[in-house]
């Protein structure tokens, strides 16, 4: 975790899933924008819009790291692989 993050967990037991965890996080206004293009261009709320962003980052973070897949974007002809530092 960055410096500044502070984190507060509370456990939360729901029905039939796995427990889920609360935090509070500070972000970046880069990151604040990130979340409010999602919810106003998918129409969902800010939890879900993380919750998505969260999963894109996943599942591109274990498709590189964990598999060792590499992952192309493809635009305009031009094509640009994502790295993760």
């Amino acid at each position: 975790m960055s410096a500044g993050t502070q984190e507060q967990y509370s456990n939360q037991e729901t029905k039939g899933h796995a427990r889920a965890k609360r935090i509070n996080v500070s972000i970046s206004t880069e990151m604040a924008n990130s979340l409010n293009k999602l919810i106003e261009n998918e129409d969902v709320s800010l939890t879900e819009a993380l919750r998505r962003l969260v999963g894109y980052g996943d599942f591109v973070y274990s498709a590189i790291k964990d598999d060792g897949a590499k992952v192309l974007i493809e635009k305009d002809g031009t094509t640009r692989e994502v790295v993760i530092l």
